[in-house]
């Protein structure tokens, strides 16, 4: 999935919030941050997603959003992943961060 894709998923994922509380938003936060290689990435993933850089700051439509793309599942006796598998989560997080890195400086506040 490439970032205008991911973009557009998490953006209907939004649209498609219902109200209810998002549980689970540690898990959500720590296997995208495994993900994206640290906190500073996840920052900078959250800010092309969300136009935020602290998850403090998320809607619960943005926190629903979020765990559609994340997909956290804790396997029995196992630790937090996601079910789209390590792989394609580091790849999102890696398509996110190169469409950061190629937005010409002057854009890069506006997202």
């Amino acid at each position: 999935m490439n970032a205008a894709e991911t973009i557009s998923e998490f953006n209907d994922n939004v649209r498609s919030f219902q109200g209810v509380e998002v549980l689970g938003k540690g898990a959500i936060t720590g296997v995208l941050e495994r993900a994206c290689g640290g906190s500073a990435n996840r920052y900078l993933v959250l800010k092309v997603l969300t136009g935020k850089t602290s998850s403090k700051e998320l809607s619960e439509a943005e926190w629903f959003a979020l765990q559609r793309i994340v997909q956290p599942e804790k396997p029995a006796g196992g630790h937090w992943q996601s079910a789209r598998g390590e792989y394609e989560l580091k790849q999102i997080c890696g398509n996110l961060l190169s469409f950061v890195a190629n937005v010409p400086e002057q854009y890069r506040m506006t997202f």
